[in-house]
């Protein structure tokens, strides 16, 4: 049992829990689906996924290359920065044939999704999009409401134990297990 005002243990999420989310979300909510699943394999954090832009993607290639984040700003709300202190170039992260399957359909649903609203997904939107009251554009999705999505989710499947940051340990965990270097897996 944890202790008041101590942080819980780190306590990766198990394969088959893990599963059980994508199914469920592949069935119900498949544009967090999409997030879920990239979260898993890459293992990177909300405001990294929230900040993806179909440029950082080379689907034929399967690679994604993660840049920038979203960052709260106190003054602006959330903005861009990059990850890196020195702007330096993060190498690409591979994915998966399944997942290039996912995003390519992730992404033909959100254009046509927004040409119902008059809007059209340029070729540098952000993957993960919300339409503007009044259909005057998109904007990324906030971090915050992908943390509020997931939570609802997770209540869904009695998986309170697992949270989104969560898929960064299980991914790090799957990666070690399988013998890649602990230098492979904190780069």
């Amino acid at each position: 049992e944890p202790i008041a005002g101590q942080p819980r243990e780190i306590e990766p999420p198990a394969p088959a829990q893990v599963a059980t989310l994508l199914t469920h979300l592949i069935e119900h909510e498949p544009e967090m689906a999409v997030l879920v699943r990239l979260a898993a394999i890459t293992g990177r954090r909300r405001g990294e996924l929230a900040a993806l832009r179909w440029t950082d993607f080379d689907l034929d290639g399967g690679t994604v290359t993660v840049t920038r984040t979203l960052a709260d700003s106190a003054s602006d709300g959330w903005v861009e920065r990059p990850i890196t202190k020195n702007r330096s170039r993060t190498p690409p992260l591979s994915i998966d044939p399944a997942t290039v399957a996912l995003l390519r359909s992730h992404r033909l649903a959100t254009r046509e999704a927004l040409l119902t609203v008059g809007l059209t997904l340029a070729d540098d939107a952000h993957v993960f999009v919300r339409v503007l009251p009044g259909a005057t554009g998109v904007a990324p999705w906030s971090p915050d409401g992908i943390s509020r999505r997931f939570s609802r989710v997770r209540a869904d499947l009695d998986l309170e134990r697992v949270r989104l940051h969560d898929l960064r340990h299980y991914v790090a965990t799957t990666l070690l297990d399988q013998q890649v270097p602990v230098t492979t897996v904190a780069g």
